[in-house]
């Protein structure tokens, strides 16, 4: 095999490594269950992961059975289908509202800090923050702005209660960013009932989560980056750039793990190059302005927000931090209130990250391979979204399952959005298996999540199809 065949299989086999990768999260939740993690418990279920797995198991032989036998018949026109997913995602956004509404709640914790902090800017028309949080924090600045933005609109449209707006604008993020996965799933396999499977997996797993009462990064960030992956594959030319680009970097705004779908763009761009596809150079030059003018438009704006409160760069957490508490054993690379004392403690920059880097050390030299390996695994394990109740976590496994039989998915026109996605979502679990490991920074990749399960529901239903029509010609002979 030449290098450039070898390049040329590259983006297939990177969608086939991280099928493999999630047959394994799947085979260790059903496996280890709660045996592996003493700190925390991944499954808050009282009963053995075998049971939602096993469910999930018999709904992905119904669902591939179900969908193998949608005919070739002319039914709802391709324009019809569209409309039909926007009523159904519109008639979701109200149901979300009516949640909202019956079960809202102020959260604490970081959330709570910056929806806090938001209303009383807006409500007092002054830019007073905690700076002991947002000189440590200082990514959370952008969307505290942007929740004073909203909550300044509620207080002039809902004066009795501004925070709905921010609850509705929340809603809205989560239900648009799993619509638009939803369309680009059914670009991607032109099968109706598999794309009507996947919407039933995003509005139960996503749409109608405890989450969308939680405006924070982790939801508002969701919608940059199913846009993202719905600009690459519906829009052309430099739209589809400059569209792309803004995402990822609007997105980076709220959430910087969204640049990782930027990342992941760059890569399989270079891949393609190596593998000897001729460089279109207009193309090229398009693409790279768009980076760039989204690049710094996103940059500026974070670098205007910081200086303008004047925080200390010096106090803002650095990447060794997090990498010293992902190696964490005692926590098991979640957070640690020891491990942010300690960094704070240490007010030079400099010297906080050499520092960082000699705990960080310390702790793979006592853990040796053997234990890197299993704090590896646990969070390997762990790095899922939480499941509190029976049909979530079934539906959860059931979408691993499908994502498993993405391996097996033909080539088609969309082989390339496809890779990018399983490359996005591989690139966002190896960062989550190194640095702090928390369920709740998966979800903003729900959508690409969804999308791959789609792929790999496809490919099963094929495969189905194919056995279906076999026998049919066998009986047939005889």
């Amino acid at each position: 095999m030449s290098l450039k065949n070898f390049f040329a299989k590259i983006p297939k086999i990177i969608t086939v490594v991280f099928s493999v990768y999630i047959a394994g999260t799947l085979l260790l939740n059903v496996i280890l269950n709660n045996s592996f993690n003493q700190y925390f418990k991944p499954n808050l279920l009282s009963i053995s992961s075998i049971l939602p797995f096993g469910t999930a198991v018999l709904l992905f032989a119904a669902v591939t059975l179900i969908c193998s036998f949608e005919g070739k018949r002319k039914g709802v026109s391709e324009r019809g289908f569209y409309l039909l997913l926007a009523l159904v995602f519109s008639f979701v956004f109200i149901i979300q509202l009516f949640f909202s509404y019956n079960f809202y709640f102020y959260t604490g914790w970081d959330a709570g800090i910056v929806t806090g902090t938001a209303y009383n800017m807006a409500a007092r028309n002054v830019f007073e923050f905690p700076a002991s949080y947002y000189e440590i924090y200082p990514n959370n600045l952008f969307i505290t702005y942007f929740l004073v933005v909203l909550y300044r609109i509620g207080f002039k449209v809902i004066p009795s209660h501004p925070y709905a707006l921010v609850l509705v604008t929340n809603n809205l993020a989560v239900c648009a960013g799993i619509f638009l996965a939803v369309t680009c799933i059914y670009k991607i396999t032109n099968k109706k009932a598999v794309t009507l499977a996947a919407a039933f997996m995003g509005i139960l797993l996503g749409a109608f989560s405890p989450w969308i009462v939680i405006p924070y990064t982790d939801t508002y960030s969701m919608l940059f980056a199913a846009l993202a992956i719905f600009s690459a594959l519906f829009l052309k030319g430099v739209y589809k750039y400059l569209f792309f680009s803004f995402s990822c970097f609007i997105g980076y705004l709220f959430k910087p793990t969204v640049f990782i779908i930027l990342i992941a763009a760059v890569i399989l761009g270079i891949v393609n190059l190596l593998s000897g596809q001729k460089i279109e150079y207009k193309k090229a030059a398009a693409m790279l302005c768009c980076v760039a003018i989204a690049a710094a438009s996103a940059f500026s704006v974070k670098h205007i927000l910081v200086t303008r409160k004047k925080l200390p760069a010096e106090k803002s957490m650095t990447i060794t931090h997090y990498l010293m508490m992902g190696l964490n054993s005692e926590t098991e690379g979640v957070y640690s209130s020891d491990d942010v004392k300690y960094s704070r403690n240490i007010g030079d920059k400099k010297a906080r990250q050499e520092a960082n880097i000699k705990i960080i050390r310390e702790r793979l030299e006592k853990m040796g391979f053997n234990g890197f390996a299993k704090t590896a695994l646990r969070n390997f394990y762990f790095n899922k979204p939480e499941a509190f109740r029976f049909l979530a976590q079934a539906i959860w496994f059931f979408t691993l399952l499908c994502i498993c039989f993405s391996a097996f998915r033909k080539g088609s026109a969309y082989s390339g959005i496809i890779s990018l996605v399983a490359l996005s979502l591989f690139g966002e679990s190896i960062f989550l298996l190194l640095f702090e490991c928390r369920a709740r920074y998966l979800f903003l990749y729900l959508p690409l999540f969804l999308i791959l399960a789609a792929v790999g529901l496809a490919a099963s239903t094929d495969f189905c199809k194919k056995i279906i029509f076999e026998r049919k010609i066998e009986n047939g002979r005889n």
